[in-house]
């Protein structure tokens, strides 16, 4: 039987076919930079990894958001330090260009059929104040510096978070106690310094667990402020995940789902 040799031109046609796939590109809106920017359209080998993501159900949020924080990197240039805050619109203008403007939405037994690309048309008018990068909260004579986290530092938290809790996850109930854990990770991600006492734990040079430590030593008032930091940032990201349809508000879920659909 004869062995068949590659054909010596295939490498450059797989480049020639990513180049041309990538030619595609797409306009989206940034709001930590309050500009667009251009963008690679999304690939099958990105969507795969979107897809993989809804594996594991107990860890699915942590895993599709690293895979999308990897996609928004790899599909976007070089020189920008996205933020957290800049993910939904992101998102869903990949989405867009990647399996159309149709979306079908089930909120409470009902499904709605939605046009996206009127909604990712307004996005470049939802002008974000980037004072809600930076906060400082205090209680009990501990004063906490607060930063949005980039979506570097989202995945490096998030695959310490998944590394951890996926150990300990073996029931239904070891899935709802871990939502606490990942309530403190989540916390981690925004504080970058705690000061008490005239004493500095400066969240840049310690690891993420020595941050885990600190964040559980904190007063319930201290940490309720720091969220409430947090749900600024989540409100003014509605404009982006929710869409209006004729007298309603609907949620736009941006999980594995919103790529298959």
């Amino acid at each position: 039987m004869t062995k068949k040799t590659p054909d010596p031109n295939y490498s450059t046609l797989l480049k020639d076919l990513q180049e041309l796939s990538d030619s595609k590109s797409i306009t989206a809106f940034v709001p930590s930079l309050n500009k667009e920017i251009t963008l690679k359209p999304l690939n099958v080998k990105q969507q795969k990894s979107i897809i993989r993501s809804a594996i594991d159900p107990a860890l699915t949020n942590i895993t599709f958001t690293n895979a999308v924080n990897d996609i928004i990197v790899e599909n976007s240039p070089a020189d920008i330090e996205f933020y957290a805050v800049d993910r939904p619109s992101l998102l869903i203008a990949l989405r867009v260009q990647a399996l159309g403007r149709v979306l079908n939405i089930t909120q409470k037994d009902v499904s709605y059929e939605v046009d996206l690309q009127p909604h990712v048309d307004t996005f470049n008018t939802h002008t974000f104040d980037t004072d809600l990068l930076t906060g400082v909260v205090d209680s009990s004579g501990i004063r906490a510096t607060l930063l949005a986290p980039t979506i570097t530092i989202d995945t490096r938290i998030n695959k310490s978070a998944s590394k951890t809790t996926s150990k300990s996850i073996k029931t239904s109930a070891d899935a709802l106690y871990s939502i606490g854990d990942l309530f403190v990770y989540e916390l981690v991600k925004y504080i970058t310094t705690l000061e008490f006492n005239g004493n500095v734990i400066d969240f840049t040079g310690i690891n993420i667990k020595q941050g885990i430590d600190a964040v559980e030593s904190l007063p319930m008032a201290l940490s309720g402020k720091i969220v409430a930091f947090i749900e600024k940032l989540k409100t003014y990201e509605d404009n982006f995940t929710k869409i209006a349809h004729i007298d309603k508000k609907l949620d736009i879920g941006l999980d594995a789902t919103f790529f298959t659909s």
